[in-house]
This record gives C-alpha cells, structure tokens and sequence, in this order.
C-alpha cells in the first residue's frame, strides 16, 4: 500500500465510523430523527406506543401502535394527545384494515383525538389504528405527543384487565424488522 492509498484509507476511516454507528442495533441506540427503536413486546397484554414513520419538508406523519401479546384484542378506545403549539394537525387517516375505527377531532384545537375500533373477530398481534398528519410548528421532541387506552375489550366482550394494558411514552422509530411483521 502506497503512502497516498494510506492517506486515503486514513481519511475514510471517520466516515466508515460513523456509518456503522448508524447501523441498527438490538440496543438502546437512537436512528433517525434520533429515536429509540420501539422495543419488542415482551410480556403478555396490550401495548400503545407512538411510532414516527415520516419527517419531510416540516411535516411529520405519527402512527398509533398497538401490540397484543397473548390476548385476542378485538375492540379498543384511547387518546392521543399533544401540544398545538407545537403541531398543527393536518389529516387523520383511521385504518381501513380488520375493522372499523372511529375518530373524534373535536378536540383538536385543545391537542385531543378520541379513537375507538372494534372488529367481529380478534385484530392479531399489530395494529395501527391510525395515522395522524402533523406540521411541525416548533419541534418534535417539545410536542408532548402521548397515547392512552382507556378500555380494551376481546372478541368475547370482556375487558381486558387494566393491569395487561400499557403505553410507552415519547416517540419511537421501527425497526425494519417491525415493519415486516
């Protein structure tokens, strides 16, 4: 190897850095937009968590994630929740997919969606219920986004316990691993 093909290498060698610290991981590492990765479901019940599927030119797309582990999930209601100050809601966009989800805009401009669904038969392990389309007025990380479930039922009627129904706070990404499933 020459002095300058060492030079050359030498001066990659920052970007070659770089680059595999981009690369996903199973760990704690924050991706783009510089979010955690939504961790697995690990435990049995139900889970809420918001996801982050685009950013583009001051517009930002937020879906609703829920993530069922050994319960037949099959009717839900929630709240998603943030700062209008920080976002301007655009569009909602209500899954067209396993059944029928409602949403009430009405208290938008105070930063509150209502949603319900419900389906004849259980949703499966993954659900987004919905996507909501924002423009992002200040930024992200101070919009106070967070997801509620206030009751979810199975496709026998019962409620699930309070106690198998979770949320995570803040903001996600997906793992590409995640959004094959």
């Amino acid at each position: 190897m020459g002095h300058h093909s060492m030079h050359r290498t030498l001066a990659l060698l920052p970007l070659l850095v770089a680059l595999a610290a981009c690369a996903e991981t199973n760990g704690p590492k924050k991706g783009l937009l510089g979010l955690p990765a939504l961790p697995a479901a690990s435990v049995s019940g139900v889970r809420a968590a918001i996801v982050s599927e685009a950013l583009a030119d001051g517009e930002v797309v937020l879906a609703v994630r829920l993530d069922a582990r050994d319960v037949a999930v099959a009717a839900y209601q929630g709240r998603f929740t943030f700062d209008p100050k920080a976002l301007e809601l655009i569009a909602v966009e209500p899954s067209t997919a396993d059944g029928f989800v409602a949403v009430n805009d009405q208290g938008r401009d105070a930063g509150e969606l209502r949603f319900a669904s419900f389906a004849p038969s259980e949703y499966g392990r993954r659900q987004v219920p919905l996507r909501l389309r924002f423009r992002v007025l200040t930024a992200l990380e101070g919009a106070d986004v967070a997801v509620a479930l206030d009751v979810v039922g199975t496709e026998q009627g019962e409620q699930v316990a309070k106690s198998l129904v979770a949320t995570l706070p803040g903001l996600y990404r997906e793992t590409a691993a995640q959004r094959a499933k």
